[in-house]
């Protein structure tokens, strides 16, 4: 039977976790950490074109990072660099660059400045110190996943919710140096605070959300529509901390316009990559009528997760959830292109509650069922990551 959302009594959110669900998250994590590393492991005799993947492309940009470290190369690929550059040296944009101009400007600061502070403690080993993040802020994004499906359904239901993240496909970067770890344990925080009516520090929290990640800014719209549901006798005092919620956003916007004099600049590089605004629609629509230049993957796993969202309106989830949902999913497809779009479905949260909430009793199997497809798709896509062959 199809679950339901909790009752507006159901109290406030349950913030310490239980000794045993502790480590059975932790376990959980550990053993598809190993499964990864083994699959990453077997890969390295399979890599593509090495003379260029493994070093730097036509362009001089490097897209391993350290390619003499196997255990490490294998999460720290693509991106990864740009991390762990601006944690060490700072941002650059280069507008002589040939074929076109290129710079780090693409990454949004607050991953890379808690890199700087951990890997200074570290004596300068940076690579280490974002690994470390990754992980750690994974373990706690997990954690409130299950407290929080815990909180609206049973802990049969918080396993279901917690299994499909720990499996999703692109769940190697739990654990990779990127900062969808970190945004996915803040975006949770700032929505459950505000959940719980703590409304000043849950605004703070979105703040560090949005200058983690762009599509950090559908937290604005989602707390509001918290703060109705859930505060209406209070709203007049409360509505002015949400001004805080984009500060992350516009703090690195103005930075780019004092240092470069274009608080857009990261646009200019998600362009080289075919980003440009577009009808979400159309890019949504596009797959069914256009075959070339598509990456099939990305495609399904889309369509997948408007899926589960559809899930979460039977399961009948407190609607602001659902449109942070949609909105977080809508992001990406502003863009017309479907790249990197893994990443961002990983972040979000309303679809492993959908799941894990809306599919009990005789469909609980049916839930098993995706969290066992989609974990061979994670494996196969570690497998590719590292070979060279996935491209996200």
């Amino acid at each position: 039977m199809m679950g339901t959302s909790p009752s507006p009594t159901i109290g406030r959110f349950p913030w310490r976790p239980g000794s045993r669900d502790l480590l059975g998250i932790l376990g959980l994590f550990a053993v598809t950490r190993v499964v990864l590393i083994l699959a990453g492991m077997s890969a390295w005799g399979h890599q593509i074109n090495e003379s260029t993947w493994r070093g730097r492309d036509r362009s001089g940009i490097r897209y391993a990072l350290v390619p003499d470290a196997p255990m490490l190369d294998m999460w720290t690929r693509w991106d990864s660099w740009e991390y762990e550059e601006i944690a060490r040296q700072g941002y650059w944009y280069n507008f002589e660059m040939k074929p076109r101009p290129y710079g780090t400007v693409a990454c949004f600061p607050f991953y890379p400045l808690v890199i700087r502070g951990l890997g200074a403690i570290l004596g300068g080993r940076y690579v280490i110190a974002g690994l470390i993040i990754a992980n750690v802020s994974a373990l706690v994004g997990l954690v409130l996943l299950f407290q929080w499906a815990t909180w609206w359904g049973d802990r049969r239901s918080a396993w279901i919710s917690v299994g499909l993240a720990v499996a999703f496909p692109a769940g190697l970067f739990w654990s990779a140096l990127y900062p969808q770890s970190l945004y996915f344990a803040l975006s949770i925080a700032s929505m459950a605070l505000m959940f719980d009516g703590r409304v000043a520090l849950s605004c703070l929290v979105a703040s560090a959300a949005t200058a983690t990640r762009f599509e950090g800014i559908a937290l604005a719209p989602t707390l509001l529509a918290i703060l109705i549901t859930t505060r209406k006798e209070r709203l007049d005092r409360a509505l002015p901390w949400l001004l805080i919620v984009p500060l992350g956003l516009l703090s690195y916007m103005a930075y780019l316009a004092w240092r470069w004099g274009d608080p857009l600049l990261f646009m200019r590089v998600h362009a080289i990559f075919g980003r440009g605004l577009s009808n979400p629609l159309m890019t949504l629509i596009r797959p069914l009528t256009e075959k070339n230049g598509l990456q099939a993957d990305g495609v399904l796993l889309t369509y997948a997760v408007g899926g589960f969202l559809i899930l979460g309106h039977l399961a009948r989830l407190r609607w602001p959830i659902l449109l942070y949902g949609w909105l977080i999913s809508l992001i990406p497809l502003t863009t017309g292109v479907y790249i990197s779009i893994y990443r961002v479905h990983l972040v979000n949260l309303p679809i492993y509650l959908a799941v894990g909430l809306g599919l009990r009793g005789w469909w609980r199997g049916l839930a098993v069922a995706i969290i066992g497809i989609t974990s061979v798709y994670e494996v196969s896509m570690m497998f590719s990551w590292v070979a060279g062959y996935f491209r996200p």
